[in-house]
């Protein structure tokens, strides 16, 4: 049986989506093509200045995960990582009991890059670990630091750097810990850019010899820098895994799913796909969620998360044109991929769309941004009926900048602050970010989930 994470149960979950999605089984099957892209909702209510708070300059990649996570131990504390505006790692803590927040910086100035972004695991002793480092090149290294005490971010332990990794000049790139039974593994993309993997079962101190998860180069590939883009999520019995063979900007990209448990990979049925033992999977033999050859686009990995039974949700962009980036969400029913288009947006630049992501506790509910009367908005998404039709509720509206990237920290119970975490502001480029990481207290995602009650989709 699978186990859930620590830090909310199964009750939990069902509880928070009875609450949100109460109501929402009254929505009309109309299509939701018909929805307009980048028309404002009628009815919203912007976050006031008091219901919202900004946590400092800084942005994020949607690779390294998770940027935030929610702990309940002697405290109920909720931890985000971020890159800052000087290209300083840094992480901080707020309390939802007294309201205090923390901020360390890990490493000052090391780049200026959203790549780079830490990513939080909680131990099962309550101490944080870190994972960080450079957006790769033969001199980059993935570093980890520890919290000494529980819960506390304002004492960490001296920085280590990962030992192994996959032959290649191209050093360490986004971090992925998850916990699997009694294992800590950590994902990245390795040195000859193919997803990377060690796993630890001291918490750290010691690691197994890096292997490659998936390889999009073979013999047939003579394409350069092939790359796959990788999404994790765990259940606690196994790994599932969303993903790209390269960036869409290389060459038509594919959507494609598979698990990973018991050393073997296997599609959303159980049906084995092969052993690890005899290498990493190939995209080509895993399934297909968006086909870029019979579709006529490509498309972006955005999220996979898996619902109470364990069975997959994943949500990815298909990019058709600069101003048409689809946001889709596909569900293993347990006996298909049912895959919705929700809503299109224009590009944030290049092949980057606003972005968006699941609520890994509860994966009825999807956070997105998409532009709205010409700056990009983030919005509440909610299905009742397994993602066949939505109900939808600004959490921005009528902004004088760009809210982009939102996400919600990893565990966290129904109805506490800073339910969704996003990147606010102007964003030229990975390198060259004007944005602050901001969220919204309950209040204004309370009011998100009431709509969400009552608007039909239109």
């Amino acid at each position: 049986m699978p186990v859930l994470p620590p830090g909310r149960t199964r009750a939990d979950r069902a509880s928070r989506g009875r609450r949100l999605r109460a109501g929402v089984t009254s929505l009309t099957a109309l299509a939701l093509a018909l929805l307009a892209s980048d028309s404002p909702p009628r009815a919203a209510a912007q976050a006031s200045p008091e219901r919202s708070v900004s946590l400092g300059s800084g942005a994020w990649s949607w690779f390294s995960d998770p940027r935030a996570v929610h702990h309940r131990g002697r405290h109920r504390r909720t931890y985000v990582g971020w890159i800052d505006g000087r290209g300083s790692v840094v992480v901080a803590s707020m309390d939802l009991d007294t309201g205090a927040r923390r901020k360390a910086i890990l490493k000052r100035e090391m780049q200026r890059d959203d790549h780079i972004n830490p990513s939080l695991h909680v131990r099962a002793d309550g101490r944080i670990m870190a994972f960080y480092g450079p957006h790769g090149g033969p001199r980059a290294k993935m570093y980890y630091r520890v919290t000494r005490r529980p819960e506390d971010i304002t004492s960490w332990g001296p920085t280590h750097t990962m030992s192994t990794n996959s032959r290649g000049t191209h050093g360490f790139c986004y971090s992925n810990p998850l916990q699997l039974g009694g294992w800590t593994y950590v994902f990245w993309r390795g040195g000859n850019l193919q997803p990377t993997y060690s796993c630890s079962s001291d918490g750290g101190r010691t690691w197994s010899r890096a292997r490659e998860m998936i390889s999009a180069v073979d013999g047939r590939a003579t394409r350069p820098y092939m790359r796959p883009y990788v999404k994790y999520a765990t259940d606690g019995g196994k790994i599932h895994l969303a993903f790209t063979e390269t960036n869409p900007g290389t060459l038509d990209t594919s959507i494609h799913y598979a698990a990973y448990r018991n050393n073997g990979y296997y599609r959303a049925n159980g049906t084995l796909i092969g052993s690890a033992s005899t290498g990493p999977l190939r995209p080509r033999a895993a399934e297909k969620l968006y086909d870029a050859k019979r579709q006529g686009g490509k498309a972006w990995i955005y999220d996979v998360a898996h619902d109470g039974h364990g069975r997959p949700v994943v949500v990815y962009a298909e990019i058709r044109s600069s101003s048409d980036h689809r946001y889709h969400y596909a569900r293993w029913t347990g006996r298909r991929w049912l895959d919705r288009t929700l809503v299109s947006t224009s590009s944030l630049r290049d092949d980057y769309s606003p972005g968006i992501s699941l609520d890994h506790d509860d994966p009825s509910i999807a956070y997105l941004s998409r532009k709205v009367a010409g700056k990009r908005e983030v919005e509440i998404w909610a299905t009742a009926d397994g993602g066949q039709t939505w109900a939808h509720r600004p959490v921005t509206r009528s902004s004088t900048v760009d809210n982009i990237r939102p996400i919600s920290p990893r565990r966290l119970p129904a109805g506490e602050d800073l339910e969704v975490l996003w990147m606010r502001g102007a964003y030229p480029s990975f390198t060259t970010y004007a944005t602050t990481i901001t969220g919204t207290r309950r209040e204004v995602v309370a009011a998100a989930q009431e709509q969400a009650r009552t608007k039909r989709v239109k």
